[in-house]
């Protein structure tokens, strides 16, 4: 959970460089635009890193949820499994709206490869209700990416997703 915390913090400094504490999403869009435009290249890096890394934190949180008793899967901890799984289910969205948003080729790649290795782990992750909305981001970030290996990448989680019970 350190890494995740750690790479998240990484990602909102390259996100709201040059923006004075607290950022706010709505008057500082137009830094946060040019931000995600300047430093495109970094913001993949991290997203990258952020997908592999929660991916693995949510295969452990269903290892941890699955060796528990009945009696030891408390309301507290129903919570915070599923407040996890809704934020890994953020951490995809994101990154398939930055891809929607029309990132360099070799950008989109990296952010979909890493989508589509930890597949698997969305897949178990990713709540049922949560799923058409992210279904339907990853139609449009299909949409808006001109590289045939980006698309085949994302084809790979929705076709996942598609079939999942």
């Amino acid at each position: 959970m350190d890494w995740t915390i750690t790479a998240n913090g990484a990602f909102k400094s390259i996100l709201y460089f040059g923006i004075a504490p607290p950022p706010d999403p709505l008057a500082d869009q137009a830094a946060i635009k040019r931000n995600a435009a300047d430093y495109e290249d970094q913001e993949a890096v991290a997203l990258s890193f952020m997908i592999r890394i929660s991916a693995r934190a949510t295969q452990a949180m269903f290892l941890f949820m699955d060796q528990l008793t009945p009696a030891q899967r408390t309301p507290i901890r129903l919570e915070g499994f599923t407040k996890a799984r809704v934020g890994g289910a953020e951490t995809v969205l994101g990154a398939l709206v930055t891809i929607a948003q029309g990132m360099k080729p070799a950008n989109a790649r990296l952010l979909s490869a890493a989508i589509r290795d930890t597949s698997d782990a969305w897949v178990a992750g990713i709540l049922p209700g949560d799923r058409p909305t992210i279904l339907g981001m990853l139609a449009k970030a299909n949409d808006a990416s001109k590289d045939d290996e980006t698309r085949k990448n994302l084809a790979a989680l929705g076709t996942a997703l598609a079939n999942a019970k």
